[in-house]
């Protein structure tokens, strides 16, 4: 995973990252190997005061078919497609 986050504004914090897979098997003998893939997420964290924090991402960004499973009959299980996720932390 790699990313980058930036604060424009005092209270405001903006991310993107970017994960990438590859050479992964679905078994333990290693005989049904997954494609690569990656996928990106985007947001914004916002402080609303001392304790709340409101964040914002969009998962999956360029809605990639990510391989997360491969049968021993050749059936493959995909992930989660582009997601809007939001957030509300309050802390104590």
């Amino acid at each position: 995973m790699a990313g980058i986050e930036s604060s424009p504004l005092d209270r405001v914090r903006l991310f993107a990252q970017v994960d990438i897979g590859s050479s992964q098997y679905d078994d333990a003998l290693e005989r049904r190997r997954l494609d690569s893939w990656w996928s990106t997420r985007a947001g914004t964290r916002v402080q609303l005061s001392e304790d709340l924090t409101l964040q914002a991402r969009v998962e999956n960004l360029f809605d990639e078919e990510i391989p997360t499973g491969l049968s021993s009959s050749g059936l493959e299980s995909v992930g989660i497609p582009r997601s809007f996720w939001m957030n509300l932390r309050y802390q104590f």
